[in-house]
């Protein structure tokens, strides 16, 4: 499926909702990672309803336990298109016997790509159809592909608001602070998580272009990458993995959201494709 107009051009596919092409027409830039099988075979993940996994790899849910996979089972998930025109696709996934057996929660999640002049918005919106309130956590895992792969040249992201706790080791503190990450840092780092970010949106700087990512209104932003693979994710998360041993319920670990019955969760964020660098964040 595709979105286009006179900037950009989206390709989406049903199978996890996940986009598998962004292109700034005027660069001619991609920034969506290609899946590689050979580094990391997924584009851009929707993690729910568990972001990462617990620390036993179960869910604790009213004295019993649930096997899910990491980052839940959304990633593998085979959407339906309830909606297409040539702005906008809505794909739709629901709880079904299988995931009854991992999650024991009946919902409705929908994913609705708008195309925008400059930019893509994407929102996400999660229903409660089951009679009683259900946990979750929600978190994106987009990659973006680099022209540099960690270890030959770094990967810039650039933060626009003032940051505590970025890793020394890696910050260039020009007119903003930029990280410049490269595989020598994720080695020891697998994952950076970030705590309560300040910037609205970071950018990811690739030559003479950037892209563009808001992050406002996510508690938890992440970083990761395989290693000389030719990718970054930023991840925006609500909820992240156990960062100590933890086997208590579900619903009492740190970040877990809850929604009442036939309520609506919505949250988005902004892709921005921009040609050259130095241009105003719009």
């Amino acid at each position: 499926m595709i979105l286009e107009n006179h900037n950009i051009k989206l390709v989406v596919d049903l199978h996890a909702a996940e986009m598998h092409s962004l292109i700034d027409k005027h660069s001619k830039k991609e920034w969506i990672w290609n899946a590689n099988p050979d580094f990391w075979g997924q584009r851009n993940p929707i993690l729910f309803p568990m972001v990462g996994s617990t620390y036993d790899q179960n869910l604790h849910i009213d004295g019993n336990l649930y096997q899910i996979g990491n980052h839940g089972f959304t990633r593998h998930a085979n959407f339906e298109c309830v909606e297409q025109s040539e702005s906008k696709i809505v794909l739709q996934f629901k709880s079904s016997d299988h995931t009854l057996t991992q999650y024991p929660y009946e919902f409705c999640l929908e994913v609705e790509y708008r195309l925008q002049d400059t930019h893509v918005d994407i929102v996400y919106r999660i229903t409660n159809e089951s009679d009683k309130v259900m946990p979750f956590n929600f978190g994106l895992h987009p990659a973006f592909y680099h022209s540099n792969n960690g270890v030959d040249g770094v990967i810039p992201v650039e933060f626009f608001g003032v940051e505590e706790n970025l890793p020394e080791s890696i910050l260039k503190k020009d007119i903003n602070q930029i990280l410049e990450f490269n595989d020598k840092f994720f080695k020891t780092t697998p994952t950076l998580v970030l705590d309560h970010v300040k910037s609205s949106f970071v950018r990811l700087h690739d030559q003479n272009d950037y892209c563009d990512v808001s992050v406002f209104g996510y508690r938890w932003l992440a970083f990761w990458k395989k290693p000389k693979a030719n990718f970054i994710c930023i991840e925006p998360w609500y909820g992240h993995d156990d960062f100590e041993p933890f086997y208590g319920e579900f619903k009492d670990r740190e970040g877990t959201l809850f929604l009442d019955p036939n309520r609506v969760f919505t949250t988005s964020y902004q892709i921005i494709p921009k040609g050259k660098k130095g241009e105003k964040h719009v």
